[in-house]
Parts: structure tokens; sequence; C-alpha cells
């Protein structure tokens, strides 16, 4: 890990693994390589940094890898564990009811939002559609199957089912300028 810029000392207590000291913990911009030889790129990463007080031995958690994989997914133009889980818990879903109305594994769902897996950016685009409130009610309402009904609950997901005659008269709605 190169260490571009220390800051912000504390004294939060963690055990050293090395030889279960106490530590002090500071954030730091981490920078790392992302990618294999010709498509390589330095990436940029806020990270806490813990060191022993005792053995002087330096590492960092889980919290830094996550760190390190939001960089990725920005670099590469898709969304971030955080704005994936935001994107459930926006309608107060959970994994299962997300993973029910949208056709995606839930271990799938689960792995983005931990940050252990890249989604492709086909499911990317489809994860950024469904943070329309419209669209994911169009989603639910076609993974619950009755589409006559005009409303529905899914968990605590109130949906508005789109009928043929809300099409009918949305076709004659339109907005005038002022």
């Amino acid at each position: 890990m190169k260490k571009i810029k220390p800051s912000l000392v504390s004294d939060v207590v963690e055990v050293c693994p090395s030889c279960g000291g106490e530590t002090t913990s500071r954030s730091e911009v981490d920078s790392f390589t992302y990618g294999a030889s010709s498509d390589q790129v330095q990436l940029t990463a806020s990270v806490i940094v813990y060191a022993c007080k005792v053995c002087t031995f330096e590492f960092t958690g889980p919290d830094a890898e996550l760190s390190r994989h939001e960089a990725v997914c920005r670099h590469l133009g898709l969304l971030t564990p955080t704005e994936i889980r935001g994107i459930r818990e926006q309608f107060e879903m959970s994994r299962a009811q997300f993973a029910a109305a949208t056709k995606l594994g839930e271990a799938t769902i689960a792995r983005w939002e931990r940050g252990t897996s890249l989604q492709n950016p086909a499911y990317d685009v489809y994860l950024r559609l469904l943070r329309n409130p419209t669209i994911m009610a169009t989603v639910v309402s076609e993974a619950t199957g009755a589409k006559d009904a005009p409303l529905s609950e899914f968990g605590r997901f109130r949906v508005l089912r789109v009928t043929e005659t809300m099409r009918s008269h949305s076709k004659s709605f339109s907005l005038r300028t002022a």
C-alpha cells in the first residue's frame, strides 16, 4: 500500500493481529493500481489505517476494502455498493423482497451490496432504472402477477398497478407550457 496523505489520528481501540496490542487509527488516502497490463490505472480511496502502539504493525480492515471497491466502481462508471443498497432501502424492501420483484438472485444482490463482486454494465443500467418509482412499481406489479387490480402491497411498498384504462388515459394527457 502506497501512503499518500495521512490525517486524523485518533485513539480507536482495535486489537493488533500481530501482537494483540492496542492500536490507534488514522484516515489516509491510499493509492492503488487497478486493471491488468495496458489497462492499468492508479486509483485513490480514503481508508482507515490501524497502527499498533506496541509493535508498530500497520493494517487496514474490511472498510478499507469497501472504500477501494467503491473507487473502482466510480472509475468504471458503476453504482457503488452503498448506492445499490440505497435503491433497495428507498422502497423499504428486504433483500428477499427486492430479489423476488426484480428477478435478481438474493445472493447476487448481497454480493453487490457488500462489495464482493461488481455488477456488469447491463445490470448496472437495470439498477439505475429501478431508482425510478414508476419503473419499480411496474417491476413489482409484474412480479406479483395481479395486473388488473389497481393497488397491491409488496412488503411495505405500495404499488399502483398500471392498467389498460390508465394507459389510455395517460395517452390523452400532455403538459402545456405557461
